[in-house]
C-alpha cells in the first residue's frame, strides 16, 4: 500500500484541482469521492516502427486522484500546478511558499 503523502501536500494539490474543476464525478462508476495520492512518475517506453527502434526519454510527474469506489486513476501535470519541481537531489514539494 502506498503511503500517503503530507496533508500539506493533500490540501495544496486539492485546492490547485479545485481552481482546474475538479473533481467531477468519475467516467467509470460516477460517484464523485476521490483521494490525492503521491505524485507519480511517468517514464517514456521504446517502440519500434520499421524495424527500428524509437526510444522515449521523456519523463512526466502527474499528480494522483484515485476514486475511492472503483480504483479508476486520473493523473494530472505535477510540474504545472507549481507544487513539484525539480532539484538536485530529484523531485522536491513546493511546500514552503
Amino acid at each position: 500500500m502506498t503511503p500517503k503523502p503530507p496533508d500539506e501536500f493533500r490540501n495544496r494539490a486539492t485546492a490547485y484541482l479545485r481552481s482546474k474543476g475538479f473533481p467531477k464525478p468519475c467516467f467509470v462508476c460516477e460517484t464523485n469521492s476521490w483521494t490525492i495520492e503521491y505524485p507519480v512518475v511517468i517514464e517514456g517506453l521504446d517502440f519500434e516502427v520499421d524495424g527500428k527502434t524509437i526510444s522515449n526519454n521523456n519523463r512526466n510527474e502527474a499528480l494522483k486522484a484515485v476514486c475511492d469506489s472503483c480504483g479508476q486513476i486520473v493523473l494530472f501535470d505535477a510540474m504545472r500546478s507549481g507544487l513539484i519541481f525539480h532539484s538536485t537531489g530529484g523531485l522536491s514539494y513546493a511546500l514552503d511558499n
